[in-house]
């Protein structure tokens, strides 16, 4: 594999690893499967998203603002833009459909790490931290089942963090001469 730049290298190894990162969320259509509940379960808990159309270069939301609310990604793709629109952008991934984004803004109610924007066309799905507190007052154990799944997600985009910095680490010792207690 070949790859004109260190983005475009990065896109390939997202790229390759999309299928842990969604959370067993597959499309057809507009009929969503969850694969770890019922098909009833999730149309009930789809009742709770709201349906986000999005053109080409839309912002889905900006760094630095509230995070108020979360995005299954149905169709199309994103990109993850650290400091968007400036000297200092840096594209951090790009999401494919299927993904979750706006997680941590939601849950943690602090600012948005990163701007995310359209790539394409996509059609999204948004629960706000309102939809949120309804759905576990109204179907508590649906609120557990997802979130669960929820927690799935982030143990495992924390163990593949884990990975890649021990990847770097290694990468860092083997081809630069640094030891195991250098700093970067």
């Amino acid at each position: 594999m070949e790859c004109s730049d260190i983005d475009r290298a990065m896109e390939w190894c997202e790229n390759e690893l999309i299928q842990e990162e969604k959370i067993g969320l597959t499309t057809n259509g507009e009929d969503f499967v969850l694969d770890y509940i019922s098909k009833e379960d999730t149309k009930k808990l789809f009742t709770y998203f709201e349906k986000v159309e999005a053109k080409v270069h839309d912002v889905i939301f900006k760094q630095d603002e509230k995070g108020t609310a979360l995005f299954w990604l149905a169709k199309g793709s994103l990109d993850v833009i650290l400091n968007y629109q400036t000297n200092n952008e840096i594209r951090l991934s790009r999401v494919q459909p299927g993904s979750l984004v706006g997680e941590m803004g939601l849950f943690l109610t602090e600012p948005r790490s990163a701007t995310v924007i359209a790539v394409e066309p996509c059609i999204l799905y948004r629960l706000t931290d309102y939809q949120l507190i309804k759905l576990t007052e109204e179907q508590p154990e649906l609120g557990v089942v997802f979130y669960k799944g929820v927690i799935n997600l982030l143990s495992r985009r924390l163990q593949d963090a884990n990975k890649f910095i021990s990847f770097v680490r290694f990468q860092m010792t083997e081809h630069k001469g640094l030891d195991n207690t250098s700093k970067f």
